[in-house]
């Protein structure tokens, strides 16, 4: 008599010699078809100007660095739009009909992925590699720290700072390399970021930081110029008011609320010039469709109206701190001469 567990195959395909073969040896079939794929990736830190023909450019490269093996490749783009919409092109050809000078939106990031399937001789299939290059769309530095709370992955932090990532799965590190260089020197080749104004950079990397320090120093001037004219408000305290206790403390009341007038404008004046700061925008990356060209002169006069509305503030406020002090310096020597 024999149990159900006997009637049950302890194989599933045959081999050569007829017989049926065990899962391990399918597995060890299955390997010797399939390899399995690493990873490298390169991040590429400077920016770089991207137009169209340069993205037709780096898919020529590719595909002429591919015709060396036997290959079937297919060639993916998609992009981020500044209007939270994404166009995906899955393939080449698709790309190449859409009409860029229709489209009002800007470019915010580009990816470009290449799927292949190439011939290797210690295979006996296509043994699948990718490669993807992503271009824009980095974390901004105010939002890092962000990031930083909320994943422990060095290497995605490190991905989320760079403005351009490549990546391909490969079996033949060799053909990986290649891949890698090609598009390294590719990016290294873009036109380089025009320069912005001295002013402009310098609001851009530094602006918060004077901000804060003229918030902390604008009460404490208020207080050095209180000082200046505490002949004239003297008189209000008495003829004795350096030994009354009750005009120390008049003293106090009244330079306690210079400080805290002088820190609240000082606040109000760091508020404006951060959120004139934040509306500062960077040159753009992209040079693809309509909105990006019209978004090079709209930078450039949006960038000159926020920077001349900070200068402007600022310049006004030191002006009228230093008339206010010069001007009692001068009463003083008048007063002293008549």
């Amino acid at each position: 008599m024999t149990s159900p567990e006997d009637d049950l195959p302890t194989s599933i395909v045959r081999n050569d010699a007829g017989k049926l073969a065990s899962l391990d040896d399918l597995k060890a079939l299955l390997y010797e078809f399939n390899a399995k794929p690493d990873t490298e990736t390169r991040l590429l830190g400077a920016k770089r100007y991207l137009t169209l023909a340069d993205l037709r450019s780096i898919n020529d490269r590719i595909l002429a660095k591919l015709q060396n093996y036997d290959n079937i490749t297919s060639s993916s783009i998609n992009f981020i739009m500044s209007n939270k919409s994404i166009k995906d092109y899955s393939t080449w050809d698709e790309f190449e009909r859409e009409n860029w000078d229709t489209v009002n939106s800007t470019v915010q990031a580009v990816t470009i992925k290449w799927d292949m399937r190439i011939q290797l001789p210690q295979f006996k299939n296509r043994q699948r590699h990718s490669l993807r290059c992503r271009i824009g769309r980095e974390v901004a530095p105010k939002d890092i720290f962000q990031l930083m709370m909320t994943t422990d992955d060095v290497i995605e932090i490190m991905e989320a700072q760079s403005p351009c990532i490549v990546k391909v799965d490969f079996v033949n590190d060799v053909l990986a390399n290649e891949l890698l260089n090609i598009v390294e020197q590719w990016y290294q080749g873009l036109a380089s970021i025009p320069e912005r104004s001295s002013i402009g950079t310098f609001l851009i990397s530094r602006g918060k930081r004077v901000s804060e320090i003229l918030r902390m120093l604008l009460p404490i001037s208020l207080l050095m110029i209180a000082r200046q004219y505490f002949d004239l408000y003297e008189p209000l305290l008495g003829s004795e008011s350096h030994d009354n206790i009750h005009a120390m403390i008049d003293i106090g009341i009244i330079l306690t609320s210079v400080f805290v007038i002088g820190t609240y404008f000082g606040r109000k004046l760091e508020r404006f010039i951060d959120s004139r700061i934040d509306k500062l925008e960077r040159y753009p990356v992209f040079s693809i469709s309509k909105g990006d060209k019209n978004a090079v002169d709209g930078h450039q006069v949006n960038n000159r109206s926020l920077s001349s509305e900070i200068i402007g503030r600022v310049g006004w406020i030191l002006f009228g701190l230093l008339v206010t002090s010069t001007a009692k310096v001068i009463w003083s020597k008048v007063s002293t001469t008549l």
